[in-house]
């Protein structure tokens, strides 16, 4: 296994429904299973699926809900939506949530005891408290990392604090949104042809900044991983990855990736590979 395999394996969630992809069902559904059958199906995490939407889902696609890796994503109604997923004879084994409150997430665990929890952060929120509630029911973390305007994608302040606090309390996280290049460079925020331009932060830079949180690295080294803009910063090859004065084998990013950020939502599954090809990491 290669540094990309490694940085990326099961790794981008897809989530076409969502913006600014906003797929309908059916192409969603489409893209995926062609995604599941094609070359780079080792890149390939799970279907982000809304619990709302499963009735539909399984009428469109009943042999696929036993067989694909879904990730039910729960509105604030979960106890209803877990029932009507529930009602029709499936488990949800790995949810995502955006509790209104921190004190939610007990009642989120009480209900579904042993599913995969993953616990959206909200921005601006407490961190320590949200952070101690998530360790409390035995959950991971989840990090909003861009959106469809400028003002949803945080500083690398912020992403590095969360890294750091999810290292020191032994969270796994995973992140969503914004994360559909390698590398962090400015990039339009839509498909749109007039689509408002920011600087976007890149999955390479937020992998490795985990990776050095994940073996005791600072803040401030997180910080200047996840700001660093320069490609040429990141180098890979069959032995490991090395940023700065910071190198990690295969086997070291395969660990950190397994058990402390496990994965990243995009509404693309292409553009991640796309990127990974012009820095030469996989052909």
């Amino acid at each position: 296994m290669g540094v990309a395999q490694a940085l990326l394996s099961n790794a981008i969630d897809y989530a076409g429904l969502f913006p600014p992809a906003g797929l309908d069902l059916r192409t969603t559904v489409r893209n995926y299973e062609e995604y599941r059958a094609g070359a780079d199906a080792w890149a390939l995490g799970k279907l982000i699926l809304p619990a709302k939407v499963f009735g539909e889902f399984l009428a469109m696609a009943p042999t696929f809900a036993e067989a694909w890796p879904i990730s039910f994503l729960l509105d604030d109604d979960f106890g209803r939506e877990v029932d009507a997923v529930e009602g029709r004879g499936f488990v949800l084994n790995v949810v995502e949530c955006k509790p209104a409150n921190v004190n939610r997430i007990a009642e989120v665990r009480c209900c579904l005891p042993e599913a995969e929890l993953y616990v959206e952060v909200p921005a601006g929120g407490d961190l320590d408290e949200w952070l101690a509630a998530i360790a409390d029911a035995k959950a991971c973390a989840k990090i909003r990392m861009g959106g469809v305007t400028v003002g949803a994608i945080p500083k690398t302040s912020v992403a590095a604090n969360f890294l750091c606090a999810c290292a020191r309390r032994g969270v796994g996280l995973k992140a969503t949104a914004g994360l559909h290049h390698g590398i962090r460079a400015e990039h339009p925020l839509t498909y749109e042809p007039q689509s408002e331009r920011a600087v976007m932060h890149g999955f390479v830079n937020f992998f490795v900044a985990a990776a050095i949180v994940y073996v005791g690295g600072s803040v401030a080294e997180a910080e200047a991983v996840l700001v660093d803009d320069s490609p040429e910063n990141f180098r890979a090859d069959e032995e490991g990855l090395r940023w700065g004065a910071r190198s990690f084998s295969v086997e070291q990013i395969r660990a950190a990736r397994e058990k402390f950020a496990m994965s990243f939502g995009s509404c693309s599954f292409v553009e991640p590979l796309e990127d990974m090809r012009t820095m030469g990491w996989i052909e």
